[in-house]
């Protein structure tokens, strides 16, 4: 990967991460209500909102991981065989840690895992 789309992907996870960051703010419904199905309703929204919110700092976590990779200098290698991965797969997840050919691995061993 030439220094040029380094930078490039650097300014976009940077972006990203800032938009999130933005964005990480967790609802917090007053649970006092009039009825139960008021309140079953509050909880249901409550508990949606943290779903979101622990999907939202996933997302940041990785981000943060990739800008790191980037300053390492291994961004673009594969996690386990060590292998380049294709530019096209980093283009369209920039996040991504495997090459296709180990990320098809491990869905296999998982698929076998769960006995399918």
């Amino acid at each position: 990967m030439q220094s040029i789309q380094r930078n490039r992907l650097r300014l976009y996870l940077e972006q990203e991460l800032a938009s999130l960051n933005n964005s990480a703010r967790i609802c917090r419904f007053p649970l006092v209500c009039p009825d139960e199905n008021e309140l079953a309703s509050r909880v249901a929204e409550q508990n949606l909102s943290n779903v979101l919110y622990n999907r939202l700092l996933r997302r940041m976590w990785e981000l943060r991981r990739t800008i790191r990779r980037l300053d390492d200098n291994d961004y673009g290698l594969c996690a386990v065989c060590g292998e380049a991965i294709d530019l096209l797969r980093l283009l369209a997840m920039p996040t991504v840690t495997l090459c296709v050919l180990c990320q098809e691995d491990l869905e296999d061993g998982a698929l076998r895992a769960e006995g399918l």
